[in-house]
């Protein structure tokens, strides 16, 4: 058995950190990169990669995108992602919220991000994770728990619209410019960062 699936050999490869790009050999393995060397026998891959003459970059995250919108969350999976791929973006950070859009539905995330994780696994052909909207006074409460065994690790809070019905049926949107909900979302949000970034490795 070959010590990786693929070797890509040959080209100039951006790293981190480097002014210029270096021309080293990059091993795969299991979908992950596993090794960058100036270089790996073919020997040990199972197929090999000429990049000669070209640049190896490291894949893009696109930070700001809408899966099931307006088509159905399956379809738009499989085929935006796809077209990212195109672009040269590996992963993506996709907005979901409840009400109008999206599912069409209201309630707790609890029930509904369940149902979206599932109806996007196995049909995307990036990495992508979800960049979720509190859209009323009950979902703020649902924010230590995505952020700590959800694992959505970015929220939107809205800030403005005064009233205006983001969340469909609820009327929880007209109180969302009051200060005291302001501040239990802001607080909320805070820790949901700062449990995200350690479960990370990072600090902020």
């Amino acid at each position: 058995m070959s010590r990786y699936d693929t070797v890509v050999s040959g080209g100039r490869v951006v790293l981190p950190g480097l002014a210029e790009p270096a021309e080293v050999a990059i091993g795969i393995r299991g979908g992950r990169v596993a090794a960058i060397a100036e270089d790996i026998p073919s020997s040990e891959a199972e197929e090999v990669v000429d990049a000669g003459g070209l640049h190896v970059l490291p894949g893009a995250v696109d930070s700001h995108f809408h899966i099931g919108i307006y088509r159905p969350i399956e379809e738009d999976a499989a085929s935006e992602t796809e077209s990212s791929l195109v672009g040269g973006a590996t992963s993506v950070i996709s907005y979901f919220r409840t009400g109008s859009h999206y599912l069409n539905r209201v309630g707790p995330y609890r029930e509904i991000l369940p149902e979206v994780l599932g109806r996007t696994r196995g049909r995307a052909h990036t990495d992508y994770g979800f960049h979720i909207a509190p859209m009323t006074t009950a979902q703020l409460d649902e924010i230590d728990w995505m952020a700590g065994e959800a694992g959505v690790p970015s929220f939107k809070y809205y800030m403005f619209y005064k009233g205006l019905n983001l969340a469909a049926s609820s009327t929880d949107a007209a109180c969302s410019s009051a200060s005291a909900l302001s501040r239990s979302a802001g607080s909320k949000v805070w820790r949901a960062l700062v449990t995200s970034a350690s479960n990370l490795g990072l600090l902020i």
